[in-house]
């Protein structure tokens, strides 16, 4: 098993070192979880990259396919051929969901091998890919269930902060407003009372959301790692197996999880700055609808798929990092990794 920790010391992941299995491995830094990820990227850099662009491919495909679509079914349905045009519809959903699930899939598959590197077992890329592969749907509802809690998270959130704000405004104004009166400045301690009450809730919704997020960051990881997850069997077993060993994995480690996505955004934000947020810029500067627009958007779209193809595999192994941590902490992989990789 590599010492992370070591690994970074000496610029390397290549120092196996065998810690007693009943001992805990120190955490890694925020520092150290970052840094081990960039290690990572760039030792496997063409492997990694040729992943992430077939990753890509299969999620630019649908939009490719959707373009002549929106062409062709307006004269489907204006030619009677209504029947048509809603199996169009449906081979396209179809053809959508199994992009995705091709995208998640090959995703997972640069997680699995950067966490095979991480405790000195190193895969082939086809041999990972032959474990992932029979999971692909299982990736695709992992993601699937996750982004419908996250959904039901923001909306509770967002209800919680609408009541509240119905509640501080009613005693502001049937309370502190009425005690101020008479004060000359009491309607600018109002007015500050209102604004730091907006921006707590503000925070509280922002921080809340961000805190479940980070619960299931890893959800698709023990999916992709652990053998005792078997999707053969029952898949929807499997997939709650993975969401729940992401929120057991991740209990009380919130706060470094939300350090260690700010540094490894900052560690891409040029990339995406130039790529996606700049192109945007230029579009401001354009007529809508006219071919200097158009231009612009498609350049902008084919920048933003070229720094995604680079953007990708950092993240999954940012990933694939932190659950090597986590586990390391709190189970120590000096066990059975879970019934073995």
């Amino acid at each position: 098993m590599l010492n992370l920790a070591r690994s970074i010391k000496y610029k390397t992941l290549a120092m196996p070192i065998k810690p007693s299995a009943s001992q805990s491995l120190p955490p890694l830094s925020v520092g150290n979880v970052v840094s081990t990820g960039l290690v990572l990227y760039r030792s496997h850099l063409k492997s990694y990259l040729s992943i992430s662009l077939r990753a890509t491919l299969w999620v630019i495909l649908p939009t490719l396919v959707a373009i002549p679509l929106t062409a062709l079914i307006p004269s489907f349905i204006v030619g009677s051929r209504l029947n048509f045009t809603w199996w169009l519809i449906l081979l396209w959903i179809l053809l959508l969901s199994f992009g995705w699930a091709k995208y998640l899939a090959n995703s997972a598959l640069i997680s699995r091998l950067a966490f095979s590197e991480l405790i000195d077992r190193p895969e082939t890329v086809s041999n990972a890919r032959n474990y992932i592969q029979p999971r692909m749907w299982s990736f695709l509802s992992v993601a699937l269930n996750v982004g419908f809690l996250l959904f039901l998270v923001f909306v509770l959130l967002y209800f919680l902060m609408g009541v509240g704000a119905i509640i501080i405004v009613s005693v502001i104004s049937g309370v502190v407003l009425p005690s101020l009166t008479n004060n000359p400045i009491g309607s600018v301690i109002a007015s500050i009372l209102i604004v730091i009450m907006v921006l707590a809730g503000l925070f509280g919704f922002f921080f809340g959301f961000i805190w479940f997020f980070s619960r299931w960051i890893i959800a698709e990881v023990p999916l992709a790692v652990e053998e005792d997850i078997n999707v053969a069997v029952k898949e929807k077993i499997s997939v709650k197996q993975s969401i729940d060993r992401s929120w057991e994995l991740t209990k009380n480690s919130v706060f470094r999880i939300q350090l260690v996505v700010l540094v490894a955004f900052l560690v891409t934000l040029p990339l995406i700055a130039v790529t996606s947020y700049i192109p945007q810029i230029f579009l401001l500067g354009a007529q809508p609808g006219s071919t200097l627009y158009w231009t612009i958007y498609g350049i902008s779209i084919l920048t933003s798929s070229g720094s995604q193809i680079f953007v990708l595999p950092f993240w999954q192994v940012i990933k694939a990092v932190i659950y090597y941590d986590l586990r390391s902490r709190k189970e120590g992989l000096g066990l059975q990794l879970r019934d073995s990789i």
